[in-house]
């Protein structure tokens, strides 16, 4: 998709606790940049998992799911339909959301399932956020204790998916869960011309870096998003040209996975500082249809 205007950019680190401990980055991003069925243009599929740290198989488990998840995605916007309709056009975001995330969910059960080494579904318990894009629209949703932020064409910066509300702290509900619909949030049908034109989809371990507290409400800190954005809208822009059909991508913990440039940022003394847990963070650029 040479000189797509959809551009992302994403990183995982490895936490400074885990480095400690000799764990394993808990942490999976994975998206896709593609064109949507019945030539409607570029479309693009997000996905983010944390591994819980309870879980001796997590970052497996958040392995399998950014990716079921983000192919069930793919499915419905590449699938051409009748009336030179796409399926996703046919089909209501929500059901798409809930349908990926029970295709996350269903193949980390089989995982475990046809696990020869004692591998059961609650080692493998992850929290999942998802964003796609397409047609100048946009829908997200998790389960979990991450955030989405966007910024839309109206000037806007907001979180756009919060943190799942827990009764306790430190409480997270992951996918493995048999109650995680009803632990969900959601923001569908974001449209053209108050849509989005960036998207940072992060982890728990960037919150309290790059959000506040404000009346008792959490919020997106413009003074870390707004700089974000622009410095990727930029760089989105110079790299339009040299960008290839398909584009995919994914940070696996290590720092010379992802963007170097999200991958230095999480590394950095100040995030650290905040917090000692596994960083993720992807950054999306929407450009112009």
């Amino acid at each position: 998709m040479k000189g797509s205007p959809i551009s992302v950019y994403c990183a995982s680190v490895r936490g400074q606790s885990h480095i400690r401990s000799g764990k394993p980055c808990q942490d999976r991003c994975y998206f896709e940049i593609f064109g949507c069925g019945n030539g409607k243009g570029d479309a693009a599929v997000i996905a983010v998992a944390d591994g819980l740290g309870s879980a001796s198989h997590s970052e497996i488990g958040a392995d399998i799911a950014v990716h079921a998840a983000a192919a069930e995605i793919k499915r419905y916007l590449t699938t051409d339909f009748e009336d030179g309709l796409t399926l996703a056009e046919i089909t209501s975001d929500e059901t798409i959301l809930l349908d990926a995330f029970a295709a996350a969910a269903e193949a980390i059960e089989k995982y475990a399932e046809d696990a020869a080494n004692g591998v059961v579904k609650k080692d493998l318990a992850c929290t999942l956020a998802l964003l796609f894009y397409f047609g100048g629209k946009a829908a997200a949703a998790q389960v979990g204790d991450g955030a989405i932020v966007g910024a839309f064409s109206d000037g806007r910066i907001e979180i756009v998916v919060k943190p799942v509300d827990s009764e306790y702290i430190n409480e997270v509900t992951p996918i493995t869960s048999p109650d995680w619909k009803s632990r969900m949030n959601m923001a569908a049908g974001m449209t053209a011309p108050t849509g989005l034109v960036n998207a940072a989809v992060f982890t728990d371990g960037c919150i309290g870096a790059v959000t506040v507290k404000k009346d008792g409400n959490t919020e997106a800190f413009e003074g870390f998003f707004r700089p974000l954005f622009d410095y990727f809208n930029s760089k989105s822009v110079d790299d339009s040209e040299n960008r290839e059909n398909g584009e995919k991508g994914e940070g696996d913990g290590s720092e010379n996975d992802g963007n170097s440039d999200i991958a230095g940022l999480l590394s950095s003394e100040k995030m650290c500082s905040v917090s000692d847990d596994d960083k993720t963070l992807v950054v999306a650029c929407f450009g112009e249809e």
